[in-house]
């Protein structure tokens, strides 16, 4: 089954606290470092990994693993 969302898609979390996320990795495209390495490791159970975008200085900007059902596009 291919993804509904892609690779820098802006979205909104059903139980995020931000008013909108990227999707960094799905599925079909997990998050690979330059050097070839896996930089998060999408969990079985999950479809995306988000992040709060923009990005906050200073905090920790956690990668959050998500089901399809949870996320949905920006308007």
């Amino acid at each position: 089954m291919a993804s509904t969302f892609h690779l820098e898609d802006k979205v909104t979390y059903l139980f995020g606290d931000a008013p909108q996320y990227k999707v960094v990795a799905t599925k079909e495209q997990p998050r690979v470092r330059d050097s070839g390495t896996y930089g998060a490791i999408l969990p079985a159970d999950f479809d995306y990994l988000i992040i709060r975008w923009p990005l906050i200085e200073g905090a920790i900007n956690a990668y959050i693993p998500v089901r399809e059902a949870h996320i949905e596009l920006c308007r």
